[in-house]
């Protein structure tokens, strides 16, 4: 767990994890602006959550998502090809 506290955000905010992106993917807060939203999003896809990445999209655009994956030959959000 210290390692996700000091760790630098992927957002590029050059804060810790924990006290940028880190606690809306951990549940604790919720973005409030559409920056916020775009940075987390980001981390998620960085660090892999999938459960902010469908929590924080609509079913319609995690299945556009899904085939952009897909097509591009990257793992989709169920890790198949």
């Amino acid at each position: 767990m210290s390692t996700i506290i000091t760790a630098e955000c992927p957002c590029g905010s050059k804060n810790s994890l924990a006290t940028c992106c880190g606690r809306f993917l951990s549940g604790h807060d919720f973005p409030k602006t559409a920056e916020e939203l775009m940075r987390a999003r980001y981390t998620a896809f960085t660090l892999v959550d999938l459960d902010f990445i469908q929590k924080t999209f609509s079913p319609k655009t995690i299945k556009t998502l899904i085939l952009m994956l897909h097509e591009s030959g990257q793992k989709n959000l169920s890790g198949k090809v």
